[in-house]
């Protein structure tokens, strides 16, 4: 056990796959896929359930035979998806081809628009089943990772899912929330010129993302207190679950024509980059005192090293992340 006790914690989607993890031996087999949204959108894709096929086929249009074709070819666009290579990534693989949208072999443009709602389908047919299953489970284990703080009054997520919900309190969710779907209007945060802003916030890099949580800023809808509370204190954050990863149109061949980014990782560079230099201002005002960075192999840490260097973070303390003892 971690004799230090954080009032700050930053978690990101790699707490919901070592939650998975640890669930998965529990799991039957025939339902393991759910735990996995890339094996369900391949399931899903190979029409291997009608039940779930009907669920998104009413969600997504209705229950409007006329958008059968349409429906067929969205499984034929999400089987050319993965075919290429893509994952659930879906920040990463899009920056792909942000500017070469004719390379990909894949609807570009469909896909980009309709995973959004795929994967809150998804979060909305695997909670449901684990709320009706295995409640009892995900408490345990968010109850072992809430026994790591010392209170929950900062307590911040990248994620939209709310397993967490089950065990700490007061989780300010930083990207907005999945929803319970009834349509696709549900998750829509706003329609302008055929252009669709949703609720949960995505982006390419950190720079897009703060810019939509500034828009977003008076909305009831979120909680955007990391960004703008400026009596915060924190003494001691641990960030879990977190990679911070370039996007993905920062390429070798990019960086061989401009040289100059071979080193920046500032927040139009990388994925997540704002929430980073929101740390460095918090430390900057004395906010924040130290923080301990999870990693998961030693190429990461070493990448995480050239982060923190990069935005002049300091008193920072590297952990593997199996150094924390989260479980059912």
């Amino acid at each position: 056990m971690d004799s230090i006790k954080y009032d700050g914690f930053l978690f990101g989607n790699g707490l919901t796959i070592n939650f998975f993890q640890n669930l998965k031996p529990k799991v039957p087999l025939d339902k393991e896929s759910l735990l996995n949204i890339d094996s369900f959108l391949v399931e899903f894709s190979e029409s291997k359930n009608k039940e779930i096929d009907n669920y998104i086929f009413k969600l997504l249009y209705q229950d409007e035979f006329s958008n059968r074709k349409n429906f067929q070819k969205l499984k034929q666009e999400i089987k050319r998806y993965y075919i290429s290579g893509g994952n659930s990534n879906i920040e990463y693989e899009f920056g792909k081809y942000l500017f070469l949208q004719g390379n990909a072999t894949y609807d570009y443009s469909l896909m980009m628009s309709l995973f959004p709602y795929l994967y809150n389908i998804w979060y909305n047919i695997v909670c449901t089943y684990l709320t009706n299953n295995f409640e009892s489970d995900i408490k345990k284990y968010y109850k072992s990772v809430k026994i790591y703080l010392k209170e929950t009054s900062h307590v911040i997520t990248t994620n939209f899912d709310k397993y967490a919900e089950f065990g700490i309190d007061n989780i300010q969710h930083i990207h907005g929330e999945f929803v319970e779907l009834t349509g696709l209007d549900d998750l829509n945060y706003s329609v302008k010129n055929g252009k669709i802003e949703y609720k949960t916030i995505w982006g390419h890099n950190g720079t897009g993302k703060q810019e939509a949580i500034n828009a977003r800023k008076h909305s009831k809808l979120y909680n955007f207190r990391f960004f703008y509370d400026n009596t915060m204190e924190i003494e001691n954050l641990l960030i879990y679950g977190l990679g911070f990863r370039r996007s993905a149109y920062i390429t070798e061949e990019f960086l061989k024509r401009f040289p100059q980014h071979r080193h920046n990782y500032c927040s139009e560079i990388v994925i997540d980059g704002h929430i980073l230099e929101r740390l460095s201002v918090l430390q900057r005002n004395k906010k924040l005192d130290n923080i301990t960075m999870t990693y998961f192999s030693d190429e990461e840490l070493q990448y995480f090293r050239r982060l923190i260097d990069f935005h002049k973070l300091k008193n920072v303390e590297f952990r593997k992340c199996t150094a924390f003892n989260f479980h059912i």
